[in-house]
């Protein structure tokens, strides 16, 4: 039986006995950022990766990937990314469309023909947040999502349990924007139903496969996995400082958030998409472009309550469009329980980062703003 780490002995193995991956191109800057983020335990672990001019420069791990087994955090560490595989769904929906099988002007009907009012909602509402239906995984919906989350869900029957709620739509399509999981959930069905494949099979054959991205996949609870992150929910009570998050089947996540990755991974897949070597370049930049709705208001200006995050974000497919200190920004955070990412590309400054938290949100969302002001405080390698 393993003895009991107190508070004060945890803390020290994050940062002297849980050394981190070595990488003498981390800015002094940003490793005070990293360091003061371990010792306030805003975070169990993390791993950083950066990009500059299509080259990966760093990645590195800090603090443990495993609390109890006070096991490092390295740049192999395989974490769960979240809502970061909304561009990842995106993306596969653009790919049937470079190909020629399906528009994203098409109604959802064509694909969900059962689905409540599926003649009014396109396949480019579900993809930007504008098509009004009510997110499964909204507080309001609370009660009942929970326990939907420790069922296991085949990608009709979590369809079918979205169309139970009330009320399923907040606005009419196209006429403002939600954050709705719901919409990307129908997407990954489109994507079963038009390549004739399972989600992960698709994703697997189009991307991660020719890409390279060996260490990513659509995850499934009983992988035994080399490198697995181990995920925590912060917890002033606990000696530790963190207690074991809440159990959610990958299933309820889906085409909504079940991916896993590394960092370095992620990193190759962002100098891909922006580099070109994943879409046409109609369909990359129908992507990472503001939608705007049917007045022609960009979706920051057509946001309903409750509001989170930056309010000057724009959504294209699968990505904020926004600006950090006046540098445009292109990228996504994912948050899933036990787990929290923040990835973002700086086109102008020719920038990437990723950052991969193995703690709740919004751990590596707050922190990421903070590393990328440090790094660009430092001078370039």
């Amino acid at each position: 039986m393993k003895p009991i780490l107190s508070g004060i002995l945890l803390v020290a193995a994050l940062h002297g006995s849980a050394p981190a991956t070595q990488s003498p191109q981390v800015p002094d800057t940003v490793e005070r950022v990293m360091a003061a983020a371990l010792q306030g335990r805003a975070l169990a672990g993390a791993v950083l990766g950066i990009a500059r001019n299509g080259k990966i420069q760093v990645i590195k791990g800090y603090g443990l990937a495993d609390l109890e087994n006070r096991v490092p955090m390295t740049d192999s560490s395989v974490l769960r990314v979240g809502s970061v595989t909304k561009q990842f769904t995106a993306a596969a929906i653009l790919r049937l469309a470079d190909q020629g099988k399906l528009s994203v002007d098409d109604p959802l009907s064509k694909y969900v023909p059962d689905f409540p009012r599926a003649a009014e909602v396109k396949l480019r509402h579900l993809l930007s947040h504008t098509s009004g239906i009510a997110s499964y995984t909204n507080p309001k919906y609370a009660a009942k999502a929970r326990d939907a989350a420790r069922r296991d869900f085949t990608l009709p029957q979590l369809i079918q349990f979205i169309a139970t709620l009330e009320p399923l739509y907040e606005f009419e399509p196209g006429t403002a924007w939600f954050y709705s999981n719901s919409g990307y959930i129908l997407l990954g069905q489109i994507i079963e139903k038009v390549s004739g494949k399972s989600y992960r099979d698709f994703l697997q054959a189009e991307f991660f496969g020719p890409l390279g991205l060996a260490h990513t996949a659509v995850d499934q609870m009983g992988e035994v996995l080399p490198d697995r992150a181990h995920g925590y929910t912060p917890s002033k009570g606990s000696p530790s400082g963190f207690v074991n998050p809440m159990f959610m089947s990958l299933t309820v996540a889906g085409p909504a958030g079940a991916i896993r990755s590394t960092a370095r991974d992620m990193l190759e897949w962002q100098l891909a998409l922006f580099g070109g070597r994943v879409l046409s370049p109609r369909s990359l930049t129908l992507m990472s472009t503001p939608t705007v709705l049917n007045d022609g208001r960009p979706t920051s200006k057509g946001r309903m309550p409750p509001i989170w995050g930056s309010p000057t974000a724009e959504y294209g497919f699968g990505l904020f469009i926004d600006r950090l200190d006046g540098r445009r920004t292109i990228g996504h955070g994912g948050a899933i329980p036990g787990f929290n990412t923040w990835m973002e590309t700086f086109p102008d400054d020719g920038l990437s980062i990723v950052l991969l938290s193995n703690t709740d949100y919004p751990a590596a969302e707050e922190l990421g703003p903070k590393v990328v002001k440090a790094l660009l405080r430092a001078p370039v390698p």
